[in-house]
């Protein structure tokens, strides 16, 4: 792919900064160093109006240095300007071969011994915040919509004594927000959750979302209708079954977590099964994060980690592919960064009738697990959730607890999946933007146990 000014000039200016350092090395030493820079717009609005406007940009280098199987890491930020950012990267080099003195040889310690050098320029086909800004508040007028939107840049980079160099530039947006009926006191707290997120801002796909928002607001101005404890046809939104995907995500696509029976999914191999419909990956190639991993290593395009509801692979980081002696897909966290769950024949508009009388749910939240080793989960009910009879929305529902097994949801009560798997970006911004992102479908599901 072809990149522009910015994506070049970070590039240039990261390889030269990794040639330094290489420059630095003496006899029987090593490095890693692993780059991350972004330039983001941050916007928070209210009353569909902007409140709060910001911009951060920020790099930093982070440094593995080896010696006799023994190693330490540092981090520094980088300002842009070469000379201070070697002064700056020099006098870490020289704090990092101190503390190697106090370290004994990692015995986990696994890194690339073949040099694989790749680039990866994702076009930036964002237009600027301004114009999404002006976008959003223009269709936006006149209804209390809250939200925050965040959009840029982000490059990831990565260069060894090997001489191998890696270099990975993105862009998208994501708008969370919520529609309130602040006029109306009888729901005056009761919201409409929406998300829409990407790397291509198309205006009638937002209209769309928002149509969808004032039209479960409309729902909300029901009278609320307070279930029992009991099972429940439900169907689950994607924005429901993302969380639960990424409640899944702790853990439970883990090799490590695996090995020491910690796994909630640890029944998937031992008799248990989900749908034949299900199917998820991490589908590396779709996502945001870069194609390389901190230690070196290409990740796959795809790994599978269910197939027809039977399980496939697990994400396995180098140091657990060393402790355990089995092989790795290049994961440092064994956590999904770019889930992908194959979509079904549900259409969006077959919903409600598909479901016929039980709960449409919207949002949760909360999730946990109740019982991790036998796969429960645990969550409550969140924002524009409905009682739905034959087909129509007949009342919004109080919040209830929900607690059932995994493999009941996703098993042999699973009926369907929608045919449109929605993309979600992982919206946390603590000290960077979140490189993850998802693709789930929704679901229907013919019973859900509701607690209180």
């Amino acid at each position: 792919m072809s990149a522009d000014t910015e994506q070049l000039a970070m590039r240039d200016s990261f390889y030269a900064l990794v040639d330094y350092v290489q420059a630095q090395l003496k006899n029987d030493e090593f490095f890693m160093a692993n780059f991350y820079a972004e330039s983001s717009d941050f916007v928070r609005m209210n009353q569909a109006q902007v409140r709060q406007p910001g911009s951060v940009s920020q790099a930093e280098l982070a440094l593995t240095w080896i010696c006799s199987g023994a190693s330490v890491n540092g981090t520094v930020a980088i300002s842009g300007d070469a000379a201070l950012d070697c002064d700056r990267v020099e006098r870490l080099i020289v704090r990092l071969r101190a503390s190697l003195t106090a370290f004994e040889p990692d015995p986990y310690l696994l890194y690339s011994e073949n040099r694989q050098d790749s680039e990866h320029f994702q076009v930036n086909a964002l237009p600027s915040s301004d114009e999404c800004i002006d976008a959003i508040t223009k269709r936006a007028a006149g209804l209390d919509f809250v939200g925050i939107f965040a959009s840029g840049s982000m490059h990831f980079g990565f260069g060894n004594a090997l001489g191998q160099r890696n270099w990975h530039s993105t862009s998208n947006f994501n708008l969370d927000w919520s529609l309130y009926s602040s006029h109306d006191p009888a729901v005056k707290d009761r919201a409409v959750k929406c998300n829409y997120a990407g790397r291509q801002w198309q205006s009638e796909v937002f209209d769309d979302k928002v149509r969808q928002g004032l039209e479960h607001l409309s729902h909300l101005k029901k009278p609320v209708k307070t279930l029992s404890p009991g099972e429940y046809r439900v169907y689950l939104a994607p924005a429901a079954v993302d969380e639960i995907m990424n409640l899944l995500g702790w853990g439970g696509f883990s090799q490590a977590s695996w090995m020491t029976k910690a796994s909630a999914l640890q029944l998937l191999g031992e008799g248990k099964r989900f749908s034949p419909l299900v199917n998820i990956s991490e589908n590396t190639q779709e996502g945001v994060a870069p194609l390389f991993q901190s230690s070196g290593y290409i990740k796959p395009d795809n790994v599978g980690l269910i197939s027809q509801g039977q399980k496939a692979e697990l994400l396995c980081s180098p140091r657990t592919a060393k402790e355990y002696d089995v092989l790795h897909n290049g994961s440092d966290s064994e956590t999904p960064e770019a889930l992908a769950m194959e979509a079904g024949d549900l259409a969006e508009a077959d919903v409600l009738a598909a479901l016929g009388t039980g709960v449409y749910v919207s949002n949760l939240w909360y999730l946990n697990y109740s019982d991790r080793a036998s796969g429960r989960v645990t969550g409550m009910t969140r924002f524009a959730c409905f009682w739905v009879e034959d087909g129509k929305i007949q009342a919004p529902i109080n919040v209830m607890r929900f607690d059932d097994s995994i493999f009941n949801m996703f098993g042999a009560r699973l009926e369907r999946l929608g045919n449109v798997a929605e993309m979600f970006y992982d919206p946390s911004s603590y000290e960077r933007r979140s490189a993850s992102c998802s693709q789930v479908p929704g679901a229907l599901i013919s019973a859900l146990k509701m607690t209180l």
